[in-house]
């Protein structure tokens, strides 16, 4: 299983293949770094970005761990998840500031994932088709949705579990054992991804006695650990409700049915593009089998949308069941038409991975709206909203909808929504959809003093404290 292809290597003369991936990473984290961007700054970044910016705020400037006051369900974020990994991410924090920083932290984490891809690849396969399975897992629209909505730790995984993945067959136990440990303290529902690579090491890989013996069992010991001390103790201690609902059995029987097509969507969108070379693999799929099982059986319909980041937690295990997909299928063809065949089905292979990332993949849904914000309309009323929040006070508690709040989430009080009768003020921006989530909640802002209301937006200011009028002033 893990020994190379010889027979279709063929030198291709490359001294130093890194330098390709190299430009791939760069390109992926050029065209990636440059939307991320423009969706912060053009305010379609939204409250899981604010989540995270508002809990590294507060554990840097009030001592608070990883609290909020965005998430209205779970006010730490331990109480979401268990993600100690998060705790690595600190000191960058305090060195830039700003919600961004969790944008490029991903963009730069899923490019550096080709690098042990391709190691992985090339103990296999020639230059070119490892060249070939890398740009399949950079064009991945589930790695995308990682990336482009907003901001979750998932952005580990691919890193991670590629790295741990090539120090088992590549007999750097080290490497195996602190990638695999490392990828434990990602979150709970992840933990299990590292166990399954254990397993995998102890009954399918050549690597299955001595010192690799005992990290698999390490592995798999300290992956169902953390899983079970997640659920049973650490994110009931942070919050008073854990992710797994005691209802969620019948709210996955309530939503089978209405997100039946959606299952079968998102299960068309992970194997049809890569035509289910995956299958060929079984023994890989298993070791994701648990992520795969919480995303589809979920009874949440995001967690079955591509453009979210729940599909990408398993992604790289579906890119690397097609990697071993390949090699089973070179195996099985004929000598004499092996060259032949195989460079047909790498030709379809590529080809429909094009053509999946041209069809659903996140980074052309937002690229196609580009250019509606590009008017000088949107681009005078996002420097208006800009200029506002720059002269709110930074201590002022703000209330205010699902794009605006990333951008004020550095403070101790910001609010999504709701009535919150002892804020200082509220920001609405009425060009936009998630407007409407304040109706409910405006016939009680009736008496509170309306400062601005210009360009789609609204500021409204607490009556029972006049002062906070003279920092809008002349705006």
């Amino acid at each position: 299983m893990e020994s190379g292809l010889s027979s279709l290597s063929g030198k291709n003369g490359l001294r130093n293949p890194l330098l390709i991936i190299g430009f791939f990473i760069a390109v992926y984290c050029l065209g990636m770094g440059l939307l991320v961007t423009f969706i912060h700054t053009h305010y379609l970044s939204t409250h899981d970005l604010a989540i995270f910016e508002q809990s590294f705020w507060m554990t840097i400037h009030q001592g608070g761990f990883f609290t909020n006051t965005v998430d209205t369900m779970y006010h730490c974020s331990f109480g979401a998840h268990n993600s100690p990994i998060l705790l690595a991410l600190v000191p960058f924090y305090l060195i830039f500031q700003h919600p961004l920083l969790f944008y490029y932290i991903s963009t730069l984490l899923l490019g550096l994932a080709a690098i042990p891809l391709f190691y992985i690849c090339k103990s296999l396969f020639d230059n070119r088709l490892s060249f070939l399975l890398v740009l399949i897992y950079l064009l991945s629209p589930a790695i995308h949705g990682i990336n482009l909505y907003n901001f979750s730790v998932v952005c580990f995984v691919p890193l991670l579990f590629f790295s741990c993945w090539y120090g088992l067959i590549s007999n750097r136990w080290k490497l195996y054992l602190i990638s695999g440990l490392t990828l434990i303290l990602v979150r709970e529902d992840v933990a299990l991804l590292p166990g399954m690579i254990g397993v995998y090491g102890l009954f399918f890989s050549k690597n299955r006695g001595g010192i690799f013996k005992i990290t698999h069992l390490i592995l798999i010991i300290f992956a169902l650990l953390f899983t079970i001390l997640s659920i049973t103790v650490v994110i009931p201690y942070f919050a008073s409700s854990s992710s797994l609902s005691s209802n969620y059995i019948q709210n996955f029987v309530d939503n089978f049915t209405p997100y039946g097509k959606q299952r079968v969507v998102l299960f068309a969108e992970t194997f049809l593009p890569l035509l289910f070379i995956p299958f060929a693999a079984p023994e890989i799929l298993l070791v994701g089998m648990f992520q795969f099982l919480e995303v589809f059986l979920s009874p949440a319909f995001s967690f079955l949308d591509i453009q979210y980041h729940y599909p990408g937690m398993f992604q790289p295990v579906i890119i690397l069941a097609t990697v071993y997909g390949l090699l089973k299928i070179s195996r099985f063809l004929q000598v004499k038409d092996r060259e032949f065949l195989f460079k047909y089905i790498q030709i379809l292979l590529f080809s429909s991975s094009i053509i999946s990332f041209l069809i659903i993949s996140p980074f052309i849904s937002y690229s196609m709206v580009v250019p509606d914000y590009l008017d000088q309309a949107h681009k005078d009323k996002y420097q208006y909203l800009d200029s506002i929040i720059a002269h709110i006070p930074g201590n002022a508690a703000i209330v205010t909808q699902d794009n605006v709040i990333p951008h004020l989430a550095g403070r101790i009080e910001a609010f999504q929504y709701g009535y919150h009768p002892d804020a200082d003020y509220v920001i609405i921006e009425t060009g936009t959809g998630y407007a409407k989530y304040f109706e409910p909640d405006l016939k009680k802002y009736q008496g509170w003093i309306p400062l601005i209301k210009k360009n789609e937006i609204v500021v409204l200011s607490n009556p029972r404290k006049p002062y906070l009028q003279e920092y809008l002033l002349g705006l």
